[in-house]
């Protein structure tokens, strides 16, 4: 086993090798450059980012996997029964999203923006205090009412990729 920092990532072939995989760059002990594949749990997959420290492994087949990376840059605490997926910035110094499941159930998703919960609250009180204006036949949604609809849509697409 060997700890490595990480240099460089890119998402392509190793050897024979049937499909793509993320290829770390790695500088070990000694200042000794490698390039190791990072398995990562299937149905999650994470790029990690330069100076993030990876755990190698020797391999039978392609001498060395890496099998677990860290960001020691930023503190992302968890207790019992908490789990935490969250992105980063490229350079591996902000936290930018986060979907946070705690140990009562509760799922949290926000941003450096808005969180989900807050934003949806807001729609959902809105929605019931719609003003409508006109006659019954031409009635349409009032202009204040529309304004704080449209604050929630923007709310929800700083948190939402469309």
């Amino acid at each position: 086993m060997a700890i490595s920092k990480i240099t460089s990532t890119e998402y392509k072939r190793k050897g024979s090798n049937p499909g793509k995989s993320l290829i770390i760059k790695t500088l070990a002990a000694g200042n000794q450059e490698r390039e190791t594949e990072l398995y990562n749990v299937p149905g999650i997959a994470s790029g990690p980012t330069p100076d993030d420290i990876a755990v190698e492994v020797p391999s039978g087949t392609s001498g060395r996997i890496a099998v677990a990376t860290q960001n020691y840059r930023l503190e992302v605490e968890v207790t019992a029964g908490q789990t935490k997926i969250y992105s980063t910035s490229a350079d591996g110094e902000t936290l930018e999203a986060l979907i946070f499941l705690d140990e009562t159930g509760k799922i949290t998703i926000e941003n450096d923006a808005q969180n989900l919960a807050t934003v949806l609250l807001s729609l959902i009180d809105n929605v019931k205090s719609i003003i409508t204006v006109g006659s019954p036949t031409t009635q349409t949604i009032s202009a204040a009412s529309q304004a704080l609809l449209d604050i929630d849509k923007n709310n929800l697409l700083q948190i939402l990729k469309e």
